[in-house]
């Protein structure tokens, strides 16, 4: 069973076609509601076991949604795909210091406040099951590198390298048996 934020778009859609070629059930959440329809349609129409959902991982109240309709709809949360993130075109052409308050918060609210949504609703979820689990946030390899052009998605991406650590770090201690891990695409 494994739940996938940003499952509309490339990388989380790549992640559900591997997760139903395993034989996987999935919940398939995010904001495009036409595209995650379409691949509704199209994963049904093969037989795959799914829900799929709506969701603005900004916005607490959806995700905390998500997890209550996974756990409803499945049981539990085995592994939690958080993939969801967004850049701006102003990010990518202007210095960080001319970008506008709306790409800063834009960016910001969706690459570091929807993991720490995903990671404070899911986590204790989880917790509870008392199984093996895994959480796997997807950054990219923009979170590795300082100097590449896109400054604050670069910034966030650096942040969600950080927070899986530690956060491994704190499971371990608690002798938890979910696993943290980072995906760096590109």
């Amino acid at each position: 069973m494994a739940d996938i934020t940003g499952a509309a778009n490339s990388i989380g859609k790549g992640i559900a076609d591997h997760c139903f070629k395993g034989g996987m059930k999935v919940v398939l959440a995010d904001i495009a509601e036409d595209r995650l329809r379409e691949h509704e349609r199209e994963y049904r129409s093969k037989g795959f076991e799914m829900l799929t959902n709506k969701c603005d991982v900004t916005k607490y109240r959806e995700v905390e949604n998500l997890a209550k309709e996974t756990i409803r709809e499945f049981g539990m949360i085995l592994i939690l795909f958080n993939d969801a993130g967004f850049g701006t075109v102003g990010d990518l052409v202007k210095p960080k210091w001319e970008a506008n308050q709306n790409d800063w918060e834009l960016i910001m609210n969706v690459n570091l406040w929807g993991v720490i949504n995903v990671i404070r609703i899911f986590l204790p979820f989880m917790l509870n099951q008392d199984n093996e689990g895994y959480i796997v946030k997807t950054s990219s390899a923009s979170g590795l590198l300082s100097d590449n052009g896109i400054g604050i998605y670069s910034m966030t991406k650096h942040a969600v390298v950080s927070l899986p650590d530690t956060l491994q770090n704190k499971l371990a201690e608690i002798e938890s048996k979910i696993r943290v891990s980072v995906l760096y695409p590109g």
